[in-house]
């Protein structure tokens, strides 16, 4: 039974993240989301060595907000 429900939540998701991609793609926003991302990523990088905290708040509050 255990089995059943791993593999049918891995179907769900591959089905969620193949439907996300596409509208992402069609929407023409994939380059912006990539961006996000990156800049994310770069935040949480140099956040490591010192105080990244405030850094990471300043990233998801700006992602709130607009």
């Amino acid at each position: 039974m255990t089995r059943v429900v791993m593999g049918l939540t891995r179907v769900a998701v591959l089905v969620g993240a193949g439907v996300a991609g596409s509208i992402v793609l069609r929407n023409g926003r994939l380059a912006e989301i990539l961006g996000e991302l990156q800049e994310i990523l770069d935040k949480g990088q140099k956040g490591k060595g010192g105080d990244g905290d405030s850094d990471m708040n300043d990233v998801l509050t700006k992602q709130v907000c607009f």
